[in-house]
């Protein structure tokens, strides 16, 4: 079982939690590290601070995958959304599950029974469908 004694100093993994960038969102990081940790019997501040590091920088990027796929200057994101939204209802469920979560493709397979070879070319193939809407919306623009 996870040993809390390692939260003692709560202050010290909020300030390292806001120096990977965490910002207000710290105690909530603190909170998924303590969750991905608790199965675990030996936990020391060394595991700890990775585990957060890690948890961290992946929340940021999953963050940043979804802002790149649908942020471009000059773009209404609702266009794209709605766009989204006339993929086939499989592709369409699969790519929200993927960009609205933090989830990895790995993990979607492993909750979703969904091989992860289908799941991998299902959202390649939207992103790459996205892509081309996004560059022929800026065409339109300019």
């Amino acid at each position: 079982m996870f040993d809390v004694s390692i939260l003692s100093n709560r202050d010290k993994w909020i300030r390292a939690a806001k120096a990977f960038g965490a910002g207000d969102m710290a105690e909530d990081f603190i909170h998924d590290t303590i969750i991905k940790l608790s199965n675990k019997e030996q936990v020391n501040d060394w595991m700890f601070y990775f585990a957060l590091r890690n948890t961290v920088v992946d929340n940021i990027r999953a963050s940043k995958k979804q802002i790149e796929l649908i942020n471009h200057e000059g773009l209404d994101i609702q266009k794209i959304y709605n766009y989204i939204d006339t993929f086939n209802p499989y592709d369409r469920k699969l790519y929200n599950l993927y960009i609205d979560t933090k989830l990895s493709m790995r993990e979607i397979s492993n909750q979703t029974g969904i091989s992860l070879t289908s799941i991998f070319k299902t959202i390649k193939s939207c992103n790459e469908r996205i892509k081309h809407f996004i560059e022929l919306e800026v065409e339109n623009h300019e």
